[in-house]
């Protein structure tokens, strides 16, 4: 079995994600991905004033930078996979709300639950499941699922997480070519 970890990053923590890798490389878990607080997801239900207070500040976002390099350095060092470089980078940006992507969610990914309910991302959840359409090829090709998809292209949020983020950012060209090593030591991860 194969364990990663994830850390959400906040305000109390961001100084702690080198030393998440560390403790991760010394138990022998190779994977650790970084994700900022935000406010979608299960959190979208959340007060934002409540979100708020977990936010990393103007003042603390140089330190955060300077973890962030060292995260990317250790994971290089240790041959760890963590998120992609693009993606940590801009985790201060999306802080100080400034992080604008295209996103592809429901283009060339979508999510399946537990249940079977098909959707391109948390905040675009429709009333689309495989089983009632069919199978997934066919809830793919749905007009519900053309509807989310709009739904999305009209989005100005431009979530910063791991599940929706992350994914857009490397169906970049620039970026796949960029991250080629990295994409082939994930794939050998998830395949074993």
């Amino acid at each position: 079995m194969r364990v990663g970890f994830t850390l959400t990053v906040t305000r109390e923590n961001h100084r702690d994600m080198l030393a998440t890798m560390r403790l991760a490389c010394d138990l022998g878990v190779r994977t650790v991905r970084f994700t900022p607080v935000h406010e979608n997801l299960q959190h979208r239900f959340r007060d934002r004033a409540q979100l708020a207070a977990y936010a990393v500040p103007p003042e603390e976002r140089p330190a955060l930078r300077e973890e962030i390099e060292r995260v990317i350095g250790f994971a290089a060092a240790n041959g760890m996979i963590t998120n992609s470089r693009r993606f940590l980078r801009a985790i201060p940006d999306h802080f100080a709300g400034r992080v604008a992507h295209r996103c592809f969610a429901g283009f060339l990914y979508a999510h399946v639950d537990p249940f079977g309910n098909v959707f391109p991302c948390y905040d675009h959840q429709g009333a689309l499941n495989v089983r009632a359409a069919g199978g997934l090829a066919q809830a793919l090709k749905s007009p519900e699922m053309d509807r989310l998809r709009h739904c999305v292209d009209a989005c100005t949020h431009r979530c910063w997480n791991v599940g929706t983020a992350e994914p857009s950012l490397r169906m970049d060209l620039p970026a796949l070519t960029a991250q080629l090593p990295q994409l082939v030591r994930e794939t050998l991860f998830f395949l074993r």
